[in-house]
């Protein structure tokens, strides 16, 4: 048993369910008269919010809120739109494919005669130039999420 009271917490926990396992809370509820009044005040607040009747509006709030969206604008086909950028990329591979086979034999003296600083400079000039792109593509994105958050809040 318990010397001090319980909790609301633990009151609540007790009220709400009956196969409670604790058996010093058990215990100081059946021996303390004022836990006992505060579980019984409990009991008696959760069967009244339990009878209560659902509320019913007399108005149809999907109706209001649909009327507060905006018109949906009319959608692209998508379809069509992939359809032709994987024609391109298809179209690009097969000429980059072509000209590599056609000029296999000189591809080795391009790059034995390339000196190794031009191929650092342009790698250099490579990576520079996609982190600075990439950066910009983040920057639009985070503007766009940005004023998409702006607009739906």
């Amino acid at each position: 048993m318990r010397a001090t009271h319980l909790t609301d917490e633990e009151l609540q926990q007790y009220v709400l369910d009956r196969d409670f396992g604790d058996t010093g809370i058990n215990m100081h509820i059946h021996s303390c008269e004022q836990c006992r009044e505060k579980a019984e005040g409990y009991r008696l607040l959760v069967t009244g919010l339990r009878n209560q009747p659902a509320e019913s509006f007399d108005f149809s709030l999907t109706e209001i809120v649909m009327q507060q969206l905006p018109v949906p604008s009319p959608a692209v086909n998508r379809e069509k739109e992939s359809t032709l950028i994987y024609a391109i990329m298809t179209a690009a591979a097969a000429i980059i494919g072509f000209a590599l086979y056609f000029f296999r034999k000189y591809m080795t003296g391009i790059f034995e005669r390339i000196a190794p600083v031009f191929i650092y400079l342009v790698l250099t000039a490579f990576m520079t130039l996609s982190i600075f792109l990439v950066t910009d593509i983040y920057k639009r994105y985070k503007r766009k999420m940005h004023a998409l958050n702006l607009y739906r809040g």
